[in-house]
């Protein structure tokens, strides 16, 4: 298993949550749950969002590429079946890179399962994203994506044609990442996961830095 595996499973976590009826309330109770590892109430009370909150519990040494344990437990709470499946997986398949490692992992823990859990909803993961955070992330691809954006238009599956044309009739580069990006957009209105798509596309397309960029973004409170 690769760091990009990690960062993959742990969106998959986030939409898990964002898909939530109650969003509020579940980020509330989370953050009650890991609050005594957290150990700083001033820092658990900023946190707003499910990014957020795996964000501290990576620099609190409580979640890392080697150690899911946290991301268990969230799928746990959730009764989201497939990803606990995903997270088991993930275990019985990744090697542990102690020399590499990014945080460290003596701070593992048992997850006890919470007696209620939550189903999760069918609406899109992304119903409830800030129109500035999805701005946010249009800019940055159009932006940052540069001559990489013929790449990026073949692992989002947009047509030899259309890409052609874009090349022809649009001069500069974010110019032609725009078009792109809203051919992509179009095509998938009714996506569910269109971020998770985009940023493995970004990683197919040599641009894992610009995917990380973007999960970042996803974590803002915007």
């Amino acid at each position: 298993m690769t760091v990009s595996e990690y960062f993959h499973i742990k969106q998959q976590v986030m939409l898990s949550v964002s898909s939530s009826d109650r969003l509020n309330q579940t980020i509330n109770e989370l953050k009650e749950y890991f609050k005594e590892k957290i150990n700083s109430p001033r820092r658990c009370e900023q946190i707003k969002t499910i990014g957020q909150l795996l964000h501290v519990l990576e620099i609190r040494d409580l979640l890392s590429e080697n150690n899911v344990q946290a991301l268990k437990y969230i799928a746990l709470y959730l009764s989201d079946q497939g990803l606990v499946d995903k997270l088991n997986d993930y275990e019985r398949c990744h090697t542990p890179k102690y020399c590499n490692n990014y945080y460290n992992l003596e701070n593992s823990y048992s997850v006890s399962q919470k007696e209620t859990f939550k189903n999760v909803s069918n609406k899109n993961p992304y119903s409830d994203m800030s129109n500035r955070k999805i701005q946010r992330i249009h800019k940055t691809v159009i932006e940052q994506i540069g001559t990489f954006w013929r790449d990026l238009a073949r692992n989002l599956k947009i047509r030899e044609c259309d890409i052609d044309y874009i090349d022809k009739n649009y001069h500069s580069l974010p110019a032609k990442a725009e078009r792109m990006f809203q051919i992509y957009i179009d095509n998938n209105a009714d996506s569910q996961k269109w971020l998770l798509e985009l940023c493995e596309a970004l990683e197919k397309s040599r641009r894992k830095d610009l995917a990380k960029t973007l999960n970042h973004i996803l974590t803002m409170n915007i």
